[in-house]
């Protein structure tokens, strides 16, 4: 994750639990947050945001024990390169997902314009105008790929700008997945579901 990007986990703990979350700069613990979980039969979800930690912060460790069992997330903190995007998505199960895609390969800008003709000639009425992003993926392995590749036919999907999200169209609609122990790479095309609101 970078300082500007957050995760999230989804939580299931009718009899309540326990979180404990560790903030490390150079493998010396700076941050410790601990905190109840409530009992719920509902699921719940946990937001995971560097930004909340200590500015040197490197690694995030979240502990989570729930009815007696106890696992483990570690969190590496590290620079977003220049033009990545972060997506986030309802997974057909209701998970939600999230995956960075280092590469915005491409920028286009498309306008619908409507005219009339008038007799001193022809005018534009009205003018929608709208932005594409073509992102891509890393080199991940056939699983990742899976995994983000159920994007394409999420209901929901959104650019997480760290401080909002903006609703997102995927205009994707194949993925292609190579077997055989090849790593894959996705590229997808997006534009605001707004279009009114830009994507950069």
């Amino acid at each position: 994750l970078s300082c500007e990007e957050s995760d999230y986990i989804v939580i299931y703990a009718p009899n309540g639990g326990s979180i404990l979350c560790e903030g490390y700069a150079e493998d010396v613990a700076i941050d410790v947050i601990p905190f109840a979980i409530e009992p719920q039969q509902a699921l719940q979800i946990l937001k995971i945001s560097p930004a909340d930690f200590t500015e040197n912060t490197d690694v995030v460790l979240i502990q989570v024990e729930i009815d007696g069992v106890v696992d483990f997330l570690t969190y590496r903190i590290e620079p977003k390169p220049e033009r990545a995007k972060r997506l986030v998505w309802i997974a057909a199960e209701g998970t939600l997902q999230t995956y960075t895609f280092p590469i915005c390969f491409e920028r286009r800008y498309r306008t619908e314009k409507r005219t009339i003709d008038t007799q001193s000639g022809r005018m534009v009425t009205s003018a929608v105008s709208e932005e594409v992003l073509v992102l891509v993926s890393d080199y991940e392995t056939v699983q990742e790929i899976e995994r983000i590749g159920e994007l394409i036919g999420a209901k929901s999907v959104w650019l997480d700008e760290g401080s909002n999200y903006v609703k997102v169209d995927v205009l994707t609609t194949e993925s292609v997945v190579r077997y055989g122990g090849a790593l894959n790479s996705l590229q997808i095309e997006i534009r605001a579901g707004d279009r009114k609101e830009p994507l950069l």
